[in-house]
């Protein structure tokens, strides 16, 4: 049975079954199925087995169905113990379980596969799963809302610059590039990143070169990979796997410029879902979202200990949205592409893989700008943070998700860059009123929450009511928005 569960960790028996994972190394807890960011390789090698099969002079729609076969998170599923949910490198923050700020409490949203209902809830033996709240039971398959065929089959060849034959080919020839090298990323990192560079090609059986896109997305899964097997080898204390480990992605980001972020679980007060390349050597950064259900954030919805709790609900009847839905939905609202082109930030969409692959912008997260030195959060920062917000008003745009990491501070000019449209949607005409224009200025005040430290809440707090509250100021905020939105 396959349902979608919040799980608040910060509850007692919660909090003290998670932090004594550093002291074990054997997995405890209730055996679930979670959706992983990316296919299995299983899955993977049985897709490209049958895409391999395809005959020549097949209809391109028909190829299309072959290569969308793999967006379903059952392709993704993987079996762990309740008590290696959580990374544990972020169990050793100490306020990672504990911390609640602006109804911000640590809540574990996602999709488990478990024997029945009577393994969830308070009857459970489970500690974890005693606590979760299921939101919806989909039973034995997860309803999913993925690509759109039309779509993919519509902007293909121009997204790869290939025709589909070669598109088949490219996937092909970088599945058998994993047997060759017995899956090991440490030796195709390299090479992939050289293909993309264009200093060593990677070839299809035909002689041509795999498409870019293709060899992103190897390259995001070959990290992810290894990624994984090394935080598998950190939570069961495997210090000689963590260190060879280490030292690959080490050299990686030395030598090639590359670095992953994996957000592999979504908590909420904490983060979303999604994988991030970092390839400032190749001036760009790779980006693939989470698959998760369709949902909200309801503020206040619950109340603990004497403090309001933030908790998703469910929307759309609770479908999971895979990297290609959600590309897809992209496409479809025409939302982000214009937000993109306002700040004059480059951006590609590949409905077929899933991916959004952006220029790199040189600087620090706004987060970690700040957090190095409170003062440098000044009202002319802030100012731009709300610059953001009235360019999304002008192009009607709701973005609700405001986050200090979702922002770069451009090396040169300082320029605040937002990196980060995933929970951007068209507003309706119903909400494009005074009262809704006011409501979401005020959403950016979660803004404050973001970096995780109560001084420099503050500071964002008194610097959100000033500015908002100068009406000559909120003016000069406006035009400049609106010359933006214009340029765009």
């Amino acid at each position: 049975m396959y349902a979608v569960v919040a799980i608040p960790l910060n509850r007692p028996d919660v909090r003290d079954f998670l932090s004594a994972v550093t002291e074990r190394t054997e997995p405890q807890g209730a055996r679930v199925e979670i959706i992983g960011q990316r296919p299995t390789p299983e899955a993977v090698g049985a897709w490209c087995q049958t895409l391999d099969a395809i005959p020549p002079g097949v209809d391109t729609n028909d190829v299309v169905q072959h290569l969308l076969a793999i967006d379903t998170p059952h392709a993704h599923l993987q079996r762990v113990a309740t008590d290696r949910l959580i990374p544990v490198q972020f169990l050793t923050d100490p306020g990672f379980l504990t911390r609640t700020m602006g109804g911000w409490a640590p809540i574990y949203f996602a999709v488990i596969g478990v024997d029945g209902p009577e393994a969830v809830g308070r009857e459970s033996d489970d500690v974890l799963l005693r606590h979760a709240e299921t939101l919806r039971i989909y039973g034995d398959r997860i309803d999913t809302h993925g690509a759109d065929p039309e779509q993919v089959a519509e902007h293909l060849e121009k997204e790869m610059d290939a025709p589909v034959d070669e598109v088949v080919r490219g996937i092909v020839r970088l599945q058998r590039l994993d047997e060759e090298t017995d899956g090991a990323p440490e030796q195709q990192v390299p090479l992939l990143v050289a293909a993309i560079d264009g200093s060593q090609a990677l070839q299809t059986s035909t002689g041509r070169p795999v498409p870019t896109p293709i060899l992103c997305d190897a390259l995001l899964d070959r990290l992810v990979r290894f990624e994984r097997t090394r935080r598998i080898a950190d939570a069961r204390g495997d210090a000689d796997a963590v260190a060879r480990h280490a030292f690959h992605q080490r050299t990686w980001a030395e030598d090639l410029n590359v670095q992953l972020i994996l957000k592999g679980e979504y908590i909420a007060g904490r983060h979303r879902r999604s994988t991030i390349c970092l390839a400032p050597s190749l001036g760009l950064v790779i980006k693939q979202p989470g698959p998760e259900p369709f949902h909200d954030i309801e503020l206040s919805a619950r109340s603990y200990d004497g403090n309001t709790e933030n908790w998703p609900v469910l929307e759309n009847n609770g479908a999971v949205v895979t990297s290609r839905g959600r590309v897809r939905i992209v496409l479809e609202e025409n939302v982000v592409p214009p937000l993109h082109a306002a700040f004059e930030h480059g951006v590609s969409f590949s409905p077929l893989l899933g991916l959004i692959i952006e220029d790199h912008v040189p600087g620090p997260t706004l987060q970690s700008f700040v957090a190095d030195d409170p003062r440098r959060l000044t009202a002319d920062v802030y100012a731009q943070v709300l610059i953001t917000q009235q360019v999304c008003e002008a192009l009607g745009v709701n973005n609700p998700d405001w986050h200090s990491a979702n922002f770069i501070v451009e090396d040169e000019t300082d320029d605040l860059i937002h990196i980060d449209w995933g929970a951007a949607r068209p507003l309706t005409a119903d909400e494009q009123t005074p009262d809704g224009r006011r409501g979401r200025i005020e959403q950016v005040r979660n803004f404050a929450y973001s970096f995780q430290d109560d001084d420099i809440a503050e500071r964002a707090g008194r610097l959100h009511d000033q500015i908002t509250g100068n009406p000559d100021q909120m003016a000069s905020i406006r035009d400049t928005a609106r010359h933006l939105a214009n340029t765009s």
